[in-house]
């Protein structure tokens, strides 16, 4: 019976919060946040790749893992492992999750190919998403249940593994091959409702961003002018965050927002690179690259940007003196965001305001 509840509460709070999307309240003011470790160094090195209310996901590697990296889950701040137990799988990486699933992927021992991996409900009850007439497969994004990742095949003519971009949609009665013609790979990253953005890559090997949208899941290449390479990671309600390589320049984050996709530079001042790796209702949210220091070291720092300015605040500030780097990976409607920090799980949350 208290399973029955925990699901139910699960699915109650996804429709609650999916109803509250328009009415939410963005802030104009600028955020505070406390840092809460979710992981110890002694017990696992690990990362939360992403949280959607009550649960966080991602992975680590420990003795608790017997020293191979584990998927693993958190729920009112307790770790769980959610590593398939039968053991037809010798390592498992959860990368996204919502209120009723987390997607990831994990090496399973009978073919030894990494399969995309879709762990269900309150539970973590896993589904093998792996496609027949693929050699590896990867869950990268996940909005409700519907899946988007993707799948390789070898090509005996140019001797090369080929990456398809490829979409698991609930209830999983088959994938579908999102592979745009034209493009010699490509690979799905991110989904909301019928928006799945990923990358592309062209026939002189650059990554250009990409877009699938609407029912047929038309293809459209979102590749901002003036930069030679581009990925799309995430996206939100029209939304998109990922990175741009400018001309003669690192790499930035980047935002594509509005009807025709327009991509901002949203790289914060005082750093040499950044990357967005996740996006909200009010936030987006990566990592950027310090200067290096005089021996020759450069750090990332978490980075949040906040507000319709995209105004960058660095997470970094509210970790401990002594921890180097730090990264944010996943954000909520809520405004939590999860990340690392020297090999440390994090949960950022908002206080005040």
């Amino acid at each position: 019976m208290d399973s029955v509840r925990r699901k139910l509460c699960f699915a109650a709070l996804w429709a609650l919060l999916a109803a509250l999307i328009v009415s939410l309240p963005v802030s104009s003011q600028a955020q505070q946040y406390q840092a809460v470790f979710l992981s110890s160094t002694d017990e696992v090195l690990a990362q939360a790749q992403a949280i959607s209310g009550l649960r966080a996901a991602g992975f680590g590697q420990g003795e608790i893992t017997d020293y191979q990296p584990h998927a693993l889950a958190w729920e009112a701040g307790q770790m769980i492992d959610i590593h398939p137990k039968d053991g037809d799988y010798w390592y498992s990486y959860a990368l996204d999750a919502s209120l009723l699933g987390v997607a990831g992927y994990g090496l399973n021992g009978t073919d030894f190919a990494d399969h995309a991996m879709l762990w269900k409900g309150a539970n973590y009850t896993l589904t093998d998403l792996h496609p027949d007439g693929y050699l590896s497969s990867y869950a990268n994004g996940i909005w409700g249940l519907s899946v988007a990742g993707s799948a390789f095949l070898y090509d005996w003519e140019t001797l090369d593994y080929i990456s398809h971009a490829y979409y698991w949609p609930a209830p999983w009665p088959a994938g579908i091959d999102l592979h745009p013609a034209g493009y010699l790979h490509s690979s799905a990253e991110g989904i909301w409702g019928l928006q799945i953005v990923g990358s592309a890559t062209t026939s002189d090997y650059t990554s250009h961003a990409f877009l699938w949208k609407g029912l047929n899941r038309t293809p459209v290449d979102i590749h901002p002018a003036g930069f030679e390479a581009s990925t799309a990671v995430k996206v939100f309600d029209g939304r998109i965050v990922g990175w741009g390589k400018p001309e003669d320049d690192e790499i930035h984050a980047i935002v594509w927002q509005g009807p025709g996709h327009t991509a901002a530079d949203i790289h914060p001042s005082g750093f040499t690179s950044s990357q967005a790796t996740d996006v909200s209702l009010s936030n987006v949210v990566g990592f950027a690259a310090t200067p290096p220091t005089p021996e020759g070291f450069t750090f990332n720092h978490a980075i949040v940007w906040q507000g319709p300015s995209f105004t960058p605040v660095d997470l970094h500030q509210y970790l401990p003196e002594s921890y180097l780097s730090s990264a944010a990976y996943g954000t909520d409607l809520l405004g939590n965001i999860v990340g690392q920090a020297d090999g440390r799980a994090v949960l950022w949350v908002r206080v005040g305001n």
